[in-house]
C-alpha cells in the first residue's frame, strides 16, 4: 500500500443529550482512507458527563441540617441516656440493685459490667452465675469455657483468669466487717463531692487512705468499691442508718444518674457542668434536652 496517497478526512459531529438531570456531549471523529486503498472507517466517541450546578450544595446543607438537629440531642461523654423512673419506684433499675444482698454476686458482676455495655454483659452474668453460684464452685470452674463464655465482652483472657483468682481469695481470705485494706488513690484525689443545695460539706476531696473491706481482692477497683459501698456495703457491716450511698461520688455514668436519683428521691439535687438536672419538683428528674429526644 502506497502510504503517500493516503489522505485523512475528519469530520466532527457534535450532539446535545440530557440524561437524569446530566449534561451528556457525544463526540464522533471518522478516519477515512484515500483513493485506492481500502477504504475503512474508525470511530472514537467521547463523552462527557456534568452535574447540573447547584444539586451539591442542596445536599450538602440538607445533610448538614440533618447533623446539626442530631448534636441539639446528643448526651454529653460520660453522662448516662438511662430514663430516671418516677421518684415513688423502689428501684432504679440497675444490676447492683438485683445483687445488693449478696456481696460476692455484686463484686463478680462489676466484672462482667466494667467498661461493658449490661445489654451485653447481662446475660453473660446471668449463665455465670447460675453455672457457678458459689465461690468455690467458680474456683473450679474450667478456665477454657469461662474464658468462652466471656468473650463477647472482649479482654475475656484477663476476665477469666480475674474471676477464678477472686474466687478464690474470697475462700481463703474473705471480707471481714470493718477490717480491710487501703485502695492507692481511691477516691481519686481530685474527686469533687456532689454541690448539693442546703448541704454543708467538704468543696474539695473525700476521704483518702481509709481500709476498704474488699480491697484486698483481685478485680475491686474504683468501679467495685463505688458498687459496694452504695448497695452492700451498710448490711455487710450491719450499719442501721443506710447511709453510705451518701458519702460515695462515683466516676461511672450509671452509678452517677443513681446517686442523682436517690438525692432527688429526697427532694436534693446536685450539678455538674456538664449535666444539669431539671428541678425537683412536681415532675420526675430528667437531664435537660435528653427527655425530649
Amino acid at each position: 500500500m502506497n502510504t503517500s496517497s493516503v489522505t485523512i478526512k475528519e469530520e466532527e459531529d457534535a450532539k446535545e443529550y440530557t440524561i437524569v438531570g446530566r449534561s451528556l456531549r457525544l463526540q464522533t471523529k471518522t478516519l477515512e482512507l484515500g483513493e485506492g486503498t481500502t477504504t475503512s472507517i474508525i470511530s472514537t466517541t467521547a463523552v462527557t458527563l456534568r452535574k447540573p450546578k447547584g444539586v451539591d450544595r442542596k445536599v450538602r446543607k440538607k445533610n448538614i441540617e440533618k447533623i446539626e438537629g442530631k448534636k441539639g440531642k446528643r448526651i454529653p461523654a460520660g453522662v448516662s441516656g438511662r430514663a430516671w423512673p418516677p421518684l415513688t419506684a423502689k428501684r432504679f433499675g440497675i444490676v447492683q440493685e438485683e445483687l445488693a444482698h449478696n456481696p460476692f454476686h455484686l463484686i463478680v458482676s462489676t466484672i462482667f459490667l466494667n467498661r461493658t455495655r449490661g445489654s451485653v454483659a447481662k446475660p453473660l452474668l446471668w449463665r455465670c452465675l447460675q453455672t457457678w453460684p458459689t465461690p468455690e464452685k467458680l474456683s473450679e470452674a474450667p478456665l477454657p469455657e469461662l474464658t468462652a463464655l466471656l468473650q463477647p465482652l472482649g479482654l475475656h483472657n484477663i476476665r477469666a483468669a480475674r474471676l477464678i483468682s477472686l474466687a478464690n481469695t474470697w475462700i481463703t481470705h474473705p471480707p471481714i466487717p470493718f477490717q480491710g485494706t487501703v485502695k492507692y488513690n481511691y477516691p481519686a484525689r481530685d474527686t469533687i463531692p456532689f454541690p448539693l443545695l442546703e448541704h454543708d460539706g467538704p468543696k474539695w476531696g473525700v476521704e483518702q487512705n481509709y481500709r476498704w473491706e474488699i480491697g484486698h481482692l483481685p478485680g475491686v477497683g474504683a468501679y467495685a468499691l463505688d458498687s459496694w459501698r452504695i448497695f452492700c456495703c451498710d448490711e455487710f457491716r450491719g450499719n442501721g442508718d443506710r447511709d453510705e450511698w451518701r458519702r460515695v461520688v462515683p466516676k461511672d455514668k450509671e452509678l452517677r444518674a443513681y446517686c442523682r436519683w436517690r438525692w432527688a428521691k429526697e427532694g436534693i439535687r446536685w450539678r455538674e457542668e456538664a449535666d444539669d438536672l431539671v428541678e425537683v419538683e412536681g415532675r420526675d428528674c430528667f437531664r435537660e434536652g435528653i427527655d425530649d429526644s
